[in-house]
């Protein structure tokens, strides 16, 4: 919800919306995967990727929903995180 506050955010607001109206901002909610992790279900195993030198993605944004997945899940499946 605050990408559009980094560096390569302001040009994404005409496709994704700004969370400056909150009817634009509702579709930016509904697409951030950390909000929607719900702690004691049981997840399958997960492995998120980031680029350590992809301009578009930082690599915490994954990182963030990995960390989400591993504090939520009820399962004992791994959730694992790598970097290229």
């Amino acid at each position: 919800m605050r990408m559009e506050f980094s560096s390569n955010g302001p040009v994404n607001t005409p496709e994704f919306g700004t969370v400056k109206d909150p009817r634009s901002a509702k579709p930016s909610n509904e697409m951030d995967g950390v909000a929607h992790v719900v702690k004691g279900v049981r997840y399958p195993a997960l492995m998120g990727v980031g680029g350590w030198n992809d301009p578009r993605v930082p690599p915490w944004e994954p990182g963030k929903f990995v960390a989400a997945v591993q504090t939520g899940s009820a399962s004992s499946k791994p959730v694992l995180m790598k970097i290229n």
